[in-house]
């Protein structure tokens, strides 16, 4: 019995340090997971954080890209603004530099009379004294429109009726003739422009071609004569020629 008794006894001890050696293994291998879980998971934000390094990289790549695109872009459309600038500037000093060139062989004040005293009435006893800048092409209609300039520099249209517009172009010449016009009728005119929008100019009737001499730049032989003279036709003047509508503009 005693030794019955000591069997049973080893083979208790024996089953508890089997036990306690499958516990200590399995703890041992949960160690082992715990530690590989914790490996894995470290990785993991490893591999997200470069990831996500990478990605903000990328973003800064791009928005330093599209910076620079866009400064480029701003550069050129300064530049072209610059230009623009720049040449807008050149036509106003060379139209400024034209104008002074229209203006500079007027006559003294005293007898050269401006657009805007023959609107208001003033020394109505004083000619108006115009350079033409160009002679409209309107075949065959009244009046014949002529571009003017006056010593101010002021632009306005001179409307010259029973005027042959082929003879009167022969008898003008663009930039360089002054004529000195008496008995000049003044009036704005006012047209419809695209989209029905209202435009008007200054326009100058002048019903007797007599009334306008040519003070200088004139075709050859026609300084000093009238343009009633220098179109080759007889005068006939028309006392309703200044009232006209201005639908013939």
């Amino acid at each position: 019995a005693t030794k019955k008794g000591e069997e049973e006894e080893a083979a208790r001890i024996a089953g508890e340090a089997a036990a306690a050696a499958l516990k200590a293994e399995k703890a041992k291998e949960e160690e082992a997971a715990r530690k590989l879980e914790a490996e894995l998971e470290e990785a993991r934000q490893k591999v997200e954080l470069a990831t996500k390094i990478r990605e903000e990289e990328a973003e800064r790549q791009r928005l330093l890209a599209e910076a620079a695109k866009s400064q480029k872009a701003e550069a050129a459309k300064g530049r072209k603004a610059k230009l623009r600038e720049d040449q807008t500037e050149k036509k106003c000093e060379l139209k400024v530099k034209r104008l002074k060139e229209l203006v500079a062989d007027f006559p003294g004040s005293e007898v050269c009379r401006t657009l805007k005293e023959l609107q208001a009435g003033d020394r109505s006893s004083v000619p108006l004294v115009v350079k033409v800048v160009s002679v409209l092409e309107r075949p065959g209609e009244v009046p014949v429109i002529v571009i003017c300039c006056d010593s101010s520099g002021d632009f306005f249209a001179l409307s010259f009726y029973n005027a042959e517009l082929q003879k009167l172009g022969q008898a003008v010449v663009p930039m360089k003739t002054l004529l000195s016009v008496s008995q000049a009728s003044f009036r704005q005119v006012t047209v419809s422009g695209p989209g029905g929008k209202k435009l008007s100019y200054s326009s100058v009737a002048v019903a007797n071609p007599a009334d306008a001499v040519i003070l200088s730049g004139g075709s050859a032989g026609s300084t000093g004569s009238s343009l009633a003279l220098a179109t080759g036709r007889s005068m006939v003047y028309s006392t309703g020629a200044e009232n006209r509508s201005a639908e013939n503009e």
